[in-house]
């Protein structure tokens, strides 16, 4: 794998990129679709949702999203139709969040994260987070023991705005005062870590166990099934 040069500094998105659920996010959605009368392969949800991330994207892109409030819902709008449910969205979502954070699962890292992190900054590389979050983020990674690897933690839900939405990724390298040309950003993402971080001039790094392939032309140089492989480009 060639290596990323000129980088000094390095994001991370959290969820399914450093950190995981067991059971995981996706199928603990699966479960609660089911609950809810939306039975659904859990294959074809994880599909709907990566697609639905890059459907969001586009409509970024396009100008038609202007807050926080607009990515959630436009997400929704989009999962739904993937998945062939129609539900309003808005009525339900304070229900569904009651019952998804009813469901127990363990927080946990994935495997290699405390590894890859710890070479990173022994090789002097300066890390941090960007975050799709529900304002936790934080208190999520001092509970994983990881908080003290990043100089920032960026978390969409204390900011008032989400990725793939650049300001979100303006927002990280203003802190850390580096230029989007000295930074890459590793997510499992494809619309909202890939694209969105390409489009600001940082080098995308796509965490891509799951071997999706890309929704539009743009194939990312740097494609990875497990995060140790980051250790042969930085």
């Amino acid at each position: 794998m060639s290596p990323v040069k000129k980088i000094s500094t390095v994001f991370f998105d959290f969820g399914d990129t450093l950190v995981e659920g067991n059971p995981t996010y996706l199928r603990r959605i699966t479960e609660l679709l089911d609950e809810f009368g939306f039975r659904r392969e859990h294959a074809d949800v994880v599909s709907a949702f990566t697609k639905a991330d890059y459907l969001l994207y586009r409509d970024m892109r396009s100008g038609s999203l202007g807050n926080d409030g607009e990515y959630l819902m436009g997400f929704l709008d989009h999962l739904g139709q993937c998945l062939d449910i129609t539900i309003d969205w808005e009525a339900a979502l304070p229900q569904i969040l009651e019952r998804f954070e009813e469901r127990p699962y363990e927080r946990v890292l994935v495997r290699g994260a405390s590894e890859t992190l710890e070479a990173l900054t022994e090789r002097g590389y300066r890390l941090g987070i960007i975050s799709n979050n529900d304002g936790r983020c934080r208190a999520k990674c001092e509970e994983l023991g990881i908080d003290t690897y990043f100089e920032i933690i960026i978390d969409s839900t204390l900011e008032a705005v989400r990725k793939p939405s650049p300001r979100i990724f303006h927002l990280a390298l203003d802190r850390m005062e580096v230029p989007a040309d000295g930074a890459a950003h590793v997510g499992d993402m494809y619309g909202s870590d890939v694209m969105g971080a390409r489009d600001v001039g940082i080098t995308p790094v796509w965490y891509n166990p799951r071997r999706c392939e890309p929704f539009a032309d743009y194939q990312p140089a740097h494609d990875i099934e497990r995060l140790e492989q980051m250790l042969e480009m930085f």
